[in-house]
């Protein structure tokens, strides 16, 4: 009874062990998590800059093809004598007060997390009553 006993703590530590290095390790699910947040975050940032750049492109090319300040005066609305002039100045970033939109890949990373956190936590119940099973045997 005494080897089967210490086989099975010996096994259960290890799966504690494998458990924590699964969830906390490089490339665990905290850090996996972390990464696609990132993703996320970098994939946004390509989309505002790409909308930026078509801007800009369309810009480019009715600037090219007509008297520049007649084309930036009609498309902010003035309508400009001789000897005015137009002062741009850059909006302030807006990106700080949008909320966060919580992607499809997050709400599964976060599944996943508390799945682990479960299966943790129901490891440590195990060791515990292998714990309190051997000190009741020491009884008798």
């Amino acid at each position: 009874m005494g080897i089967r006993l210490v086989f099975s703590i010996s096994l259960l530590l290890l799966s504690f062990v494998l458990l924590v290095f699964f969830i906390f390790g490089p490339n665990g699910i905290i850090d996996t998590y972390k990464k696609q947040e990132q993703i996320a975050q970098l994939k946004e940032k390509i989309e505002k800059l790409e909308e930026q750049n078509q801007t800009k492109k369309e810009m480019i090319k009715a600037l090219k093809s007509s008297n520049s300040k007649e084309v930036y005066t009609k498309g902010i609305g003035l309508n400009l004598s001789e000897g005015e002039y137009v002062f741009k100045f850059a909006p302030e970033s807006t990106t700080k007060n949008q909320p966060h939109k919580e992607s499809k890949d997050s709400t599964y990373s976060k599944f996943i997390l508390s799945i682990s956190i479960l299966v943790l936590f129901l490891t440590l119940m195990e060791i515990i009553m292998v714990f309190l099973t051997l000190k009741n045997l020491k009884k008798y």
